[in-house]
């Protein structure tokens, strides 16, 4: 009996903890009001002033964006839809420990505006690949003056291709002369005419088709190290 008692009391605390945590700070103007990576209860009433602006994500993967003078709850867009808490508490933890941020140029000034890219200009070897546009690279625009020779080799097999750069063109599709094994690492070079080259190691991975929400995308690529392009998916969430 006293067991069960035990038992019943810490389902009841589990069981309001969860209520209690229903969303989440993604983004805050008012951080001393509403810091990012905190959580609110979903009664919880808002009181934001004028000018002001706050984003809530819900445990749904929905969210909500508050702009003041506002003094009210606020209701989870996407109430009718099962509930994740461990969504929300990567992406708390992440933003906690700044290995995630919504200030999408931090990490380099020569970034591409498109999510899905791999960017040649980082070191950075892990990207988050949507299956809805492919692999395609990218190099800025001040280094695509000139054409180049484009070298991919798979570390594991030793299979390579190679194929050229176009002038003037920032973007390429991955040669379909090496088909793409998710997970392992290629060595990427690119040579241009006027001897400068660029050399990075890469993993690849595959965007899961069963991810509901922009939100649950952000977390699954957290988890593979895809950083910048976590952050500048979660800045779209607003």
């Amino acid at each position: 009996m006293l067991r069960r008692s035990i038992l019943l009391f810490f389902l009841y605390c589990c069981w309001g903890s969860v209520q209690a945590t229903q969303m989440l700070v993604i983004h805050s103007d008012a951080p001393d009001s509403y810091p990012q990576g905190h959580y609110y209860s979903d009664d919880t009433v808002i009181h934001l002033p004028a000018n002001k602006q706050v984003t809530f994500m819900f445990a749904t993967g929905g969210y909500r964006t508050i702009i003041g003078d506002y003094h009210q709850t606020i209701t989870d867009p996407r109430h009718n839809y099962p509930a994740d808490q461990q969504l929300l508490a990567r992406l708390s933890e992440a933003l906690l420990s700044g290995n995630l941020s919504d200030v999408v140029t931090r990490s380099t000034p020569a970034a591409p505006d498109n999510v899905w890219l791999v960017n040649l200009e980082t070191k950075r070897r892990h990207y988050c690949i949507s299956t809805k546009s492919g692999v395609k690279l990218w190099r800025a625009k001040d280094k695509n003056q000139t054409a180049g020779s484009l070298t991919i080799k798979h570390k594991l097999s030793g299979k390579r291709t190679q194929t050229m750069w176009p002038a003037h063109q920032s973007i390429v599709t991955w040669p379909n002369t090496l088909p793409v094994k998710y997970g392992d690492t290629y060595t990427v070079e690119l040579n241009n005419l006027r001897g400068n080259s660029t050399f990075k190691k890469l993993v690849l991975y595959e965007l899961p088709k069963r991810l509901p929400t922009n939100s649950h995308k952000v977390v699954w690529m957290i988890g593979r190290g895809c950083i910048p392009q976590a952050n500048m998916l979660l800045a779209t969430l607003r």
